[in-house]
């Protein structure tokens, strides 16, 4: 597999906002699923990597979804990361996992749960 590096944020920058917010909304949520996936398969106590794929997820958002379950899935780790947030104290982004997690849940899950 090929790999690429930017050797400036500046490059970076530049080559991330050509992409069409689609694409970046996409993006994010292949990483932060790549990263979720890892870290429930080989290291659930891995929180720092866990906040890293969560937050990657919530910047791709629900409407980067196509798979109707995948929405209770995230929901689910945004809960699990709040929590994890909650314990160590850091109020300000267990409200985000918090906030983030509603957003995923679909609107008639309140009526159907």
């Amino acid at each position: 597999s090929t790999r690429f590096r930017f050797a400036h944020d500046r490059i970076h920058q530049a080559a991330y906002t050509m992409m069409s917010k689609k694409q970046q909304r996409d993006d994010h949520m292949k990483i932060g699923l790549a990263i979720c996936r890892y870290v429930l398969e080989y290291n659930e106590n891995d929180y720092d990597m866990m906040f890293i794929g969560v937050n990657q997820l919530n910047q791709g958002g629900p409407d980067a979804l196509s798979d109707e379950r995948q929405h209770f899935t995230i929901a689910q780790l945004n809960l699990k990361a709040g929590q994890r947030a909650l314990a160590l104290t850091d109020f300000p982004s267990a409200f985000s996992f918090f906030d983030h997690g509603i957003k995923f849940l679909r609107p008639d899950y309140w009526k159907i749960h």
